[in-house]
């Protein structure tokens, strides 16, 4: 591949902070305890960048707009058209996993807390 296009929002990135760093070298030491020496070794590596990624999931819809989930809150998006041009954003209220987009609607999954998966449909109105 090659690259098409960037496309930038002039919005900094989240700083990591203090205590999310501590719950991650929590986690990866109790991880590290039960690896291998080798694998141990390259862990010990690992160091946090101080900001976390600008955005989470991308998706296409069926008209050639990029979707961009926030990172921290994967129920907002912002819209670009084809050209990179911002068309908008929206925010989508509740643990919905957007999996297809159209042109009037969005489709979304959602698990209740029986881990029982419900579908929604929503209709998309543009300006």
């Amino acid at each position: 591949g090659r690259l098409e296009r960037l496309i930038r929002l002039p919005l900094a990135n989240p700083p990591i902070t203090d205590e999310e760093a501590e719950e991650y070298y929590a986690v990866l030491r109790e991880r590290m305890a039960r690896m291998s020496s080798l694998w141990r070794s390259l862990y010990e590596q690992v160091t946090l960048p101080p900001t976390k990624p600008a955005y989470g999931r991308l998706l296409a819809d069926v008209e050639g707009n990029l979707w961009v989930a926030d990172y921290e809150n994967e129920g907002r998006w912002t819209v670009f058209d084809a050209d990179g041009r911002l068309l908008g954003s929206l925010e989508i209220e509740g643990d919905v996993r957007v999996v297809e987009i159209g042109s009037d609607y969005l489709l979304g999954v959602w698990q209740d807390e029986m881990d029982v998966e419900r579908v929604f449909l929503y209709g998309l109105e543009k300006p």
